[in-house]
C-alpha cells in the first residue's frame, strides 16, 4: 500500500449503516487529504425492459436511476461541506459485479462500508459484499456496525497470532494510526495450539518492536485457545476503538478470514481488515 491514502472508496446501499460508513469516510478523507468514491450498484434492468410497449418497467428503472443519483449526489454534498472532494460511481449490476473489481480503475487505497444486522439479535449478520470483500481485496477495509459518534480512533488493538510475520501488515496500520494521532497496541494470541512459550512469545514481540523504533506502540500477551474471545476481551480492557487485523488468503496469514468475519458478526467495535 502506497504511504499515503488519496482515493477511498465507499460502496453504498443508502442505508443507515452505510449512511454511518459515508459519515467516517468523509471524516477520515479530510484527515488524509483523500478523495472519495461513493458506489452504488443498481440492478440491471430485466430484458423485458426491451420489448416494446413495457413503458411501465422503463419508467421504473428511470426512476430508480434518478433516485441514486440523486442520494449520490447528496453524498457528495456532504464531502463537500467538509472540503472532501467525492465522485459519484453508478454502476448497473448484471449479478457478478464485485465491490472489489472497481478498486484498481479508481486507484483505490482504503475502503469504508458499513455491515448489516438483524435488529435485536446479538448474531449479527455479515452482509455478503462485506464478506467478498474481506476476503478478496488488496486494500485495508474499514467495516462499521453501529454509529460511532464523531470520528475518533485513539486506542487501536492489531491482534495476531505470530504463526505469519505481522511487519507488514503493522507497518500499513503503523501509517494509518499516525494520520488518526493513535495509539497502537500489539496483542500477540498465543494460542494452546502452537506450542510457544510465554519467553519465545515476548522474544518475537520486542523483534517486532525493534523494527519501529521510531513508532511508539504497546506490546500485550494473552494465551488463550479461542482467538476471538481474547480479541474482544482485551479490546474491552483497553477501551479501543478499533481492532485491525489481518485476512487469510492461500499463502497463509495471520487469522482465517472468518475470525475477521466473526469479529465483525458478533461485536460492535469497528474492524479494520488489513490484507
Amino acid at each position: 500500500m502506497n504511504s499515503e491514502i488519496k482515493n477511498i472508496l465507499v460502496p453504498t446501499d443508502f442505508s443507515v449503516c452505510a449512511q454511518q460508513a459515508a459519515t467516517v469516510a468523509i471524516e477520515l478523507a479530510a484527515k488524509m487529504d483523500a478523495t472519495i468514491h461513493f458506489l452504488h450498484l443498481l440492478a440491471e434492468p430485466d430484458d423485458e425492459l426491451h420489448v416494446p410497449g413495457n413503458v411501465l418497467t422503463k419508467n421504473k428503472v428511470n426512476k430508480e436511476v434518478a433516485e441514486a443519483r440523486t442520494k449520490l449526489n447528496e453524498l457528495v454534498i456532504q464531502a463537500e461541506r467538509q472540503g472532501v472532494e467525492g465522485k459519484q460511481v453508478l454502476v448497473f449490476d448484471k449479478g457478478n459485479d464485485q465491490i472489489e473489481d472497481y478498486i484498481k480503475p479508481y486507484k483505490i487505497q482504503f475502503i469504508v462500508m458499513g455491515s448489516h444486522g438483524k435488529t435485536g439479535i446479538r448474531e449479527l449478520v455479515i452482509g455478503s459484499n462485506t464478506q467478498s470483500i474481506i476476503k478478496h481485496t488488496t486494500v485495508p477495509v474499514l467495516v462499521l456496525k453501529k454509529p460511532v459518534g464523531k470520528f475518533k480512533f485513539q486506542n487501536i488493538v492489531f491482534a495476531s497470532t505470530f504463526v505469519e510475520d505481522p511487519s507488514t501488515a503493522l507497518g500499513i496500520l503503523l501509517k494509518l494510526s499516525k494520520s488518526w494521532s493513535a495509539k497502537v497496541h500489539i496483542l500477540f494470541v498465543n494460542l494452546e495450539s502452537q506450542s510457544v512459550t510465554t519467553e519465545q512469545a515476548y522474544t518475537l514481540l520486542n523483534k517486532l518492536k525493534a523494527k519501529y523504533p521510531d513508532k511508539p506502540f504497546t506490546i500485550n500477551l494473552v494465551e488463550n485457545t479461542d482467538e476471538e474471545w481474547a480479541i474482544n476481551q482485551f479490546a474491552d480492557k483497553i477501551q479501543a476503538d478499533l481492532i485491525a487485523i489481518t485476512r487469510h488468503d492461500r499463502v497463509g496469514y495471520i487469522f482465517s478470514h472468518c475470525v475477521a468475519e466473526d469479529l465483525i458478526k458478533h461485536f460492535d467495535t469497528p474492524v479494520l481488515v488489513l490484507s
